[in-house]
């Protein structure tokens, strides 16, 4: 998939989702990679405890040479990372008890 505009994502997420998603990291990243090749993510935890997580597109910086011009970002491809991210599965190993 070739992502036109937003390339950058940052995963907003409360602080017992985040830290679920801190300890499956190199899955998430490993399977957001395979889904999103064309894209970068961070993880960002909120102090909101009831949040899920919230995808948010990253549409320029100060510095990078755009000169104040921001990127569009798909509304079809923010739900189709949405949509990734409550489908994503990690592989947990069984513990002993």
């Amino acid at each position: 998939m070739h992502a036109e505009g937003v390339t950058e994502f940052v995963i907003l997420s409360g602080p017992d989702v985040h830290d679920y998603l801190l300890t499956v990291r190199a899955q998430l990243r490993a399977y957001l990679k395979a889904a999103f090749p064309a894209c970068r993510f961070s993880l960002v935890s909120q102090p909101d405890a009831d949040m899920g997580f919230v995808v948010v597109p990253v549409v320029g910086s100060v510095g990078d040479g755009v000169a104040g011009e921001l990127l569009e970002p798909n509304p079809y491809l923010l739900a189709e990372i949405a949509h990734a991210l409550e489908a994503f599965q990690p592989q947990v190993p069984s513990t002993l008890h």
